[in-house]
């Protein structure tokens, strides 16, 4: 009896350390979004900052907009200046919060991305459609010359949120229709004074 026991206890310790394993797996932000810094240069007293999101989903973000499901990315831009403990910033002396969202129009077959609440361009392309919504080309941040020195740098976010459902459905349907959302964390430039 003793010995059946202890093989039902191994049995069930296994089949919880491979969940747990598998969870792990699944969570770990290796599968998720990441953000690169593609240039990052001074130009006539403002900062141009090419960024791209990388390691998205791509077949089920293309298959949720073209459902109807509209797709918001935000990317936030900071200037912040170094602590003197190296490892917490000071302060964040500039920000920049720029909006994209897609959607698809069924009238026309086509998709449409926005920028804010006015820029707005539409395209037959999926990749081009993913190339404008995940891919920031020459932004400027005006009045960054100032902060150009060793002390400030740069750090960049992109966060995608799918819809935004009121209670309850927002706790029923997270599953269903937000499981690809990401936030790639801050992503750290050089200083400035080194551009």
């Amino acid at each position: 009896m003793m010995l059946c026991n202890r093989h039902i206890i191994t049995h069930i310790t296994r089949r919880m350390a491979v969940a747990a394993a598998l969870i792990a797996a699944l969570c770990s932000p290796a599968f998720s979004a990441s953000l690169q810094i593609e240039t990052l240069r001074f130009e006539e007293g403002s900062l141009l900052a090419s960024l791209s999101v990388r390691d998205y989903e791509r077949t089920d973000i293309i298959e949720a907009v073209r459902r109807g499901i509209r797709v918001n990315l935000t990317y936030t831009i900071e200037i912040v200046e170094k602590s003197a403990l190296g490892f917490l910033y000071a302060n964040t002396v500039m920000k920049k919060t720029i909006h994209r969202s897609a959607r698809f129009d069924f009238w026309n077959r086509s998709y449409t991305v926005r920028e804010g609440t006015t820029a707005e361009r539409n395209t037959n392309s999926e990749s081009e459609m993913l190339d404008m919504l995940f891919t920031l080309r020459d932004q400027r941040i005006e009045g960054a010359l100032r902060f150009r020195s060793e002390r400030f740098y740069a750090r960049f976010k992109a966060e995608m949120k799918s819809v935004e459902l009121y209670f309850p459905m927002n706790y029923i349907f997270r599953y269903f229709v937000g499981f690809w959302d990401f936030n790639t964390g801050w992503v750290r430039s050089p200083a400035l004074g080194d551009l």
